[in-house]
């Protein structure tokens, strides 16, 4: 598809695997019906609140609710191919893990590192979606 080309090429979209976008259109029925674009929706509904809840848990070392919201968002970032952010949640649901022999963990900075990684998937998700539905993407800054 012509967007999936821009999108790698000319917005260098790096946080999301435009290819793994791109396969969700052969679900598709027909022009309006877009299991990609719902696909995205939905993840830029949905995880918000996950990165505040895991801000708010990271504050008061909340290791289960960590370890619980960072296994939520690991399964939603892969699903649209945000891969490296679901490493990072990975990571933090591994070391949060009741039987994890890990060392203390910085919750703060593993919070932090997430959220900037949340951030870059959301503007790329928004230049994915505004080439797919045919609309000027925005612009980096």
């Amino acid at each position: 598809m012509k967007w999936a080309k821009r999108a790698k090429q000319e917005f260098k979209i790096a946080t999301v695997d435009v290819d793994r976008m791109e396969s969700f259109a052969q679900f598709d029925d027909g022009p309006g019906d877009s299991l990609m674009l719902s696909i995205i929706e939905l993840f830029m509904s949905d995880s918000p609140k996950m990165i505040d809840g895991l801000k708010q848990a990271s504050v008061s070392s909340n290791g289960p609710t960590i370890h619980k919201i960072a296994h939520s968002l690991k399964s939603s970032s892969s699903n649209i191919g945000a891969t490296r952010l679901a490493k990072l949640c990975e990571d933090l649901e591994g070391q949060t893990d009741p039987e994890s022999k890990s060392t203390k963990v910085d919750f703060k900075k593993a919070s932090l590192t997430i959220e900037q990684e949340f951030t870059c998937v959301i503007r790329d998700l928004e230049i994915i979606k505004c080439l797919a539905e045919g609309r000027t993407a925005p612009r980096a800054s």
